[in-house]
């Protein structure tokens, strides 16, 4: 298992985990990385997304995101998961159309 980390946060996972370093915002700095594995799983966001945080949770979650689907497709991963959070209750419609352009990208529609 592979295990996209910013540097100085490897310590924080399992041992069954090998830690690649790279920048979540740029696909390109750990697509190398993925050859050979099948399953990409997105957790990486805004930390209690809100209305108030709705420019970074853009930002963050459909960036990282955008540039995570783009990778997986590139090398060839048939399976991809995303953790969609943040909307439920939510007026504010960035909050709401970030997973869905994300769920767009892994469709194979515009992300």
């Amino acid at each position: 298992m592979v295990a996209l980390v910013r540097p100085g946060s490897e310590h924080k996972l399992p041992a069954a985990c090998m830690p690649v370093l790279g920048d979540a915002l740029d696909g390109a700095s750990y697509e190398q990385h993925l050859a050979g594995s099948d399953t990409f799983i997105q957790l990486v966001g805004v930390a209690h997304p809100s209305p108030a945080k709705a420019k970074e949770f853009v930002a963050v979650d459909q960036r990282s995101g955008s540039e995570a689907i783009r990778a997986a497709k590139r090398v060839g991963m048939a399976h991809f998961i995303l953790r969609e959070r943040g909307t439920s209750g939510s007026r504010d419609a960035r909050l709401h159309r970030c997973p869905k352009r994300l769920r767009d990208g892994i469709r194979g529609e515009r992300a």
